[in-house]
């Protein structure tokens, strides 16, 4: 049911991750000292979404 946690980024600010029942994917960008993101997916089926 659950696979091993990860967060994987691309170079165009996208990406996905996955920790415990949390799937999701990842919009944004970074530079040598910020990191900003939204992200959607879902925690045990239930549609989520925040960003960071």
């Amino acid at each position: 049911m659950m696979e091993p946690a990860y967060i994987e980024f691309a170079a165009d600010g996208s990406g996905e991750f996955a920790f415990g029942c949390v799937t999701g994917q990842i919009f944004g960008g970074a530079d040598s000292n910020h990191v900003a993101f939204s992200w959607q997916g879902n925690d045990e089926m239930d549609e989520v979404q925040s960003d960071g």
